[in-house]
């Protein structure tokens, strides 16, 4: 989804810039990072195996792919 993947990238540039002003905003700067980084893996653990299903499908599709036997796949 679009929408996740934007929501991921928002929440790695607030990381890195909590990062870049970590030393004016002290130890709560630094617990806010681990926040941000545990959302972002937790969008990435839903939209990840979406993309890949995604490329599975578009290459069960594909009719190149089709066209090979599964054993000619794995010589």
């Amino acid at each position: 989804d679009v929408h996740l993947h934007s929501l991921r990238i928002r929440l790695k540039h607030i990381r890195y810039l909590l990062d870049a002003f970590k030393e004016l905003l002290g130890e709560d700067a630094v617990e806010y990072m681990k926040e941000v980084k545990t959302l972002q893996d937790l969008i990435g653990a839903i939209h990840d195996p979406q993309v890949e299903l995604d490329l599975i499908q578009r290459l069960a599709s594909d009719s190149e792919f089709k066209d090979h036997q599964s054993s000619d796949l794995f010589k």
